[in-house]
């Protein structure tokens, strides 16, 4: 699969979640979203160290995956060729 296939399902998704939550998906919204799932994100991976609990991959999986999906999205909303801002962002640090 493409990434820009990927990226379009992601962008679909999100757009449809807001939708039936009937919330508009301002840049704000998505960036409050997505801090949110960052800080699951940090829940999951100091939990195998705070609470000497192993890491729930599947759970872990799904928030990372939520994050992308909000970050692909957040992308679009504002022009961003992901892509392209990936590559260029990658060759850039291939170079330090």
């Amino acid at each position: 699969m493409e990434f820009e296939e990927i990226e379009d399902m992601a962008r679909i998704c999100v757009e449809n979640r807001y939708k039936k939550a009937n919330v508009v998906s301002t840049s704000p919204i998505i960036l409050n979203h997505l801090t949110e799932e960052i800080g699951e994100i940090a829940l999951q991976i100091n939990n195998s160290t705070l609470k000497r609990k192993p890491i729930n991959i599947k759970n872990l999986g799904e928030e990372i995956s939520d994050s992308m999906m909000l970050l692909i999205f957040l992308a679009h909303q504002n022009k961003i060729n992901l892509e392209d801002a990936l590559l260029n962002k990658i060759e850039e640090i291939n170079k330090r």
